[in-house]
């Protein structure tokens, strides 16, 4: 009994392909995201030593004393 498995592999190949690139596209989106939040950090810190109020909200990035990330 022979059976073609040419398509299948085929497949499986631009299946793994999609996902490695859809991995690497969250791996960046992921790392801008973070460096956005890391500058507006900067930003509100600038702001505090200015005398200015903070002009971003970045409760949903701290933990729960107000000072660092929020954990996982």
């Amino acid at each position: 009994m022979y059976a073609d498995v040419t398509e299948q592999r085929n497949t499986q190949h631009q299946l793994a392909k999609a996902l490695e690139e859809m991995r690497r596209f969250n791996q960046l989106a992921t790392g801008r995201e973070l460096r956005m939040v890391e500058l507006k950090r900067e930003v509100n810190e600038m702001a505090v030593r200015a005398g200015l109020p903070r002009p971003y909200d970045l409760s949903f990035a701290e933990d729960a004393t107000g000072s660092g990330p929020a954990a996982a």
